[in-house]
């Protein structure tokens, strides 16, 4: 049986008031509703399904893809020191938190899916002086897969125009990079219609 995952639908005011607040994850976590519900698929019920996943890493790098073979996504990014458990939540109508194996997950998302990621971390330079704030960017996925060392995953897609960043999220995009180090951060993935996790593989916390 696979976990039933849906898209929580928190109010617009809730959004505005993490926003004033400064914190960028808690105004990601609030805007779900533009977010995850614009891409998540229509379910039985006619509430949106699907679920926001959270990464966690220590590093990462985000860059133009390498290389000069068609069809290569513009950007990539590696995240290293990823969570063995990757983090979910929704609202509606499970009203549930819960984390499922990382490499597992990644494994198992299909690339039919309309995808779209938002890496929330401070900039690093090249000799790792990790900045003080945070920086914004959000990636239509196109292409994802686990690395061959312990807690690195590669995702690779096209970076969302700020404008359209802005109406569906509410943060303000960092300017495209060239090649950019990170410090610790969030990785947000939305519009996952379903897991193929098993039931016994993920844990679920119920909110009432």
């Amino acid at each position: 049986m696979r976990p039933s995952l849906v898209s929580a639908t928190p109010t617009l005011h809730s959004r505005r008031a993490a926003l004033r607040g400064g914190s960028l994850v808690l105004a990601l976590a609030a805007g779900v509703e533009r977010g995850t519900a614009q891409e998540a698929t229509p379910g039985t019920t006619g509430a949106a399904t699907g679920a926001v996943f959270v990464h966690t890493f220590s590093s990462g790098n985000l860059f133009k893809t390498q290389g000069s073979g068609p069809g290569l996504p513009p950007y990539t990014l590696y995240l290293r020191d990823a969570g063995d458990r990757t983090l979910f939540f929704a609202e509606r109508p499970e009203a549930a938190i819960g984390v499922v194996p990382t490499n597992r997950f990644v494994d198992e998302l299909a690339t039919g899916d309309q995808l779209t990621a938002v890496l929330v971390a401070p900039p690093a330079d090249i000799s790792g002086v990790v900045e003080e704030t945070e920086s914004v960017w959000v990636i239509a996925l196109s292409d994802w897969g686990v690395g061959e060392d312990p807690g690195e995953l590669t995702y690779q897609g096209s970076l969302v125009p700020p404008a359209e960043a802005e109406e569906r999220f509410g943060v303000t995009s960092a300017p495209e990079p060239t090649w950019q180090n990170t410090g610790a951060g969030y990785f947000f993935i939305f519009g996952v219609p379903e897991t193929g996790v098993v039931e016994s593989e993920a844990l679920r916390l119920m909110l009432g």
